[in-house]
């Protein structure tokens, strides 16, 4: 879905309603990647491995390839007036460029599109697909002017104790795309590649102007906003680091903040009211002190 008109929009992912993880968490903390098997989806846009009953997240590569032929072609990769011959053309992998309308479509597109049509062992991945040619044409991007104001609400955040990021996540969530224009201008700008992650090497790209290239000042800004762990800032983690005063200080929005922090509804907030917010499956096995600890700081 694309929020508004013009050139500065978002696309915005929606229906969830049948997603899972593809790992498996283990009571020690550490994750497997696991094979799939429940059959999931609508059939013109499942891969053929799902419909065996053994799939990895790939399947969803595979998704992305018809999406991409439908938005090139007009019409779908795989047709037919039942849904159990759709099905068996995409186990074949039945589809073929015979339209008069590929003659309109760049060479480098339709090299693309066989890359992620294709048996699961051959097909690319999603780092691989940024890469293409015809994602590198399609999208070259001019590097605007970083904005001062939005970097000292970085360093502003840098310095806030969990709580705080906690609540400023989760009033991030909940603005608009209206409220959050300059916060994605500015992650857009950092975001060369425009994969949604913001990497150590784009940081360093969008920032050494603000830290003068130094690079414990970019380690801790990535450390303090890398809040999942895994090497890159998210769209949502830098906005709650950038989110500006209009949002996050607004009485309405910290309300409804304080609400989903406090389950009972009695006016306050313990400790594992604080667990049950912060936490998710990975704090399972931590006791509650370290909560009681927040609370007290």
């Amino acid at each position: 879905m694309l929020s508004g008109k013009g050139n500065e929009i978002s696309v915005k992912l929606i229906d969830f309603g049948i997603s899972r993880s593809y790992f498996s968490m283990e009571e020690s903390g550490s994750s497997q990647l696991i094979r799939m098997q429940s059959i999931a989806g609508t059939t013109p846009y499942m891969a053929p491995e799902v419909f065996v009953r053994n799939y990895s997240n790939s399947c969803d590569t595979w998704s992305l390839g018809v999406i991409l032929f439908i938005m090139l072609a007009g019409y779908p990769p795989f047709e037919a007036d039942v849904e159990e011959d759709i099905a068996k053309r995409i186990v074949r992998l039945d589809y073929d460029f015979d339209d008069p309308i590929w003659e309109y479509v760049s060479e480098e597109a339709r090299h693309l599109i066989p890359k992620l049509l294709t048996d699961e062992k051959e097909r690319i991945t999603p780092k691989e697909i940024l890469q293409h040619e015809w994602m590198a044409k399609a999208h070259s991007f001019k590097r605007l002017k970083t904005n001062k104001l939005l970097m000292k609400r970085l360093e502003k955040f840098q310095s806030s104790n969990k709580l705080q990021k906690t609540i400023l996540s989760y009033l991030a969530s909940k603005a608009s795309d209206e409220d959050l224009k300059d916060e994605i201008h500015f992650f857009n700008q950092i975001d060369s590649n425009k994969d949604g992650y913001i990497t150590m090497k784009e940081l360093k790209q969008g920032l050494t102007k603000y830290t003068d290239g130094n690079k414990d000042i970019l380690k801790n800004i990535m450390k303090q906003m890398d809040t999942e762990n895994n090497g890159a800032i998210s769209f949502n983690e830098f906005v709650a680091a950038v989110l500006n005063d209009s949002v996050a200080k607004d009485y309405k929005n910290i309300a409804k903040a304080f609400k989903f922090f406090d389950k009972d509804n009695d006016g306050e907030i313990d400790d594992e009211e604080l667990k049950a917010a912060l936490g998710g499956s990975e704090f399972k096995h931590i006791e509650t002190k370290i909560f009681t600890d927040v609370i007290n700081e």
